[in-house]
């Protein structure tokens, strides 16, 4: 994939003022990479501890995990169900490793149903009380603009294991994705490539029907030519229009990926190297959507 993709902008948490956020990332709808944003957070070094989240959210508390029967790919479709268990169990899953680990995926729970106690272990950015201008191609900017006050962003913890996969797809609002535990590669493309990244039902859908393909995951052969000649076939315009614009970069613990509203992303956790610690088979996002 050299060569075929453009790396997302990256600035230090210390050098990226909140006023040069807005200019040149939130204004123009531009993403960027924070490095070292929640470095300073408790979560980065509390999280990893096996027995932390249990200590803290109780061993029982019960959370709705995504379950697919293929593995690794989470579309929020019907070829996912879901199914609730005990957070040590989806804890103990993770640990084991194996296909059962790769079924589950802990998606975009509210941070409060978990437990409200882990706000303490967390900073919100200022960049989240910033909104960018009403643009009428985009309602939820619209909405924002009318609201006398502006309303607290939206917090979601991601919990998964080190081989999970959210496929292609956008939001409407600003995303702010700050890493915790484990890595994540994340592929962007612009709203400007919708019509290229085949979106359902005449792009009413959010969702990609390519979902993830060997050119965006390496782990599904993105190298091989097999795989490179059938995306080709059944995807022409993703290859030749949506792929030379796909923005590219990863974050590991304490990065932050701030994505505009609109943006495609396809976001893959990485496998830890050999030597890392603490990972226990669990890779922790949490985010922040917000107007």
């Amino acid at each position: 994939m050299s060569g075929r993709f453009r790396h997302v902008a990256s600035h230090t948490a210390s050098t990226l003022s909140v006023e040069a956020f807005a200019s040149l990332h939130l204004n123009q709808s531009v993403p960027v990479v924070i490095k070292g944003l929640a470095q300073a957070w408790p979560a980065v070094s509390l999280w990893p501890k096996p027995d932390y989240l249990c200590s803290v959210c109780g061993a029982e508390r019960a959370v709705l995990c995504e379950r697919n029967e293929r593995g690794r790919l989470f579309s929020y479709a019907s070829a996912d169900s879901s199914v609730t268990l005990p957070l040590h169990e989806v804890l103990s899953t993770y640990r084991g490793g194996g296909a059962a680990a790769e079924r589950l995926y802990v998606a975009q729970t509210p941070i409060d149903e978990l437990q409200s106690r882990l706000r303490e272990d967390i900073i919100v950015p200022p960049y989240c009380d910033l909104a960018a201008p009403a643009d009428w191609r985009k309602p939820a900017s619209l909405l924002a603009a009318m609201l006398p006050v502006r309303p607290p962003p939206d917090i979601h913890v991601w919990l998964g294991h080190t081989t999970s996969v959210s496929p292609l797809h956008f939001d409407t609002k600003h995303n702010l994705l700050a890493q915790i535990v484990g890595h994540k590669r994340v592929c962007l493309f612009a709203p400007e490539c919708s019509s290229a990244l085949y979106a359902p039902h005449g792009g009413s859908s959010n969702q990609s029907q390519l979902g993830t393909v060997g050119l965006l995951d390496p782990r599904l052969g993105g190298s091989d030519g097999t795989e490179h000649a059938r995306v080709r076939d059944q995807f022409p315009r993703f290859v030749t229009e949506a792929l030379p614009n796909m923005h590219v970069c990863e974050i590991g613990p304490g990065d932050a990926l701030y994505i505009p509203g609109g943006w495609w992303h396809h976001v893959a956790a990485i496998a830890p190297a050999p030597e890392a610690k603490n990972s226990d088979g669990c890779v922790l996002s949490v985010n922040f959507w917000w107007v």
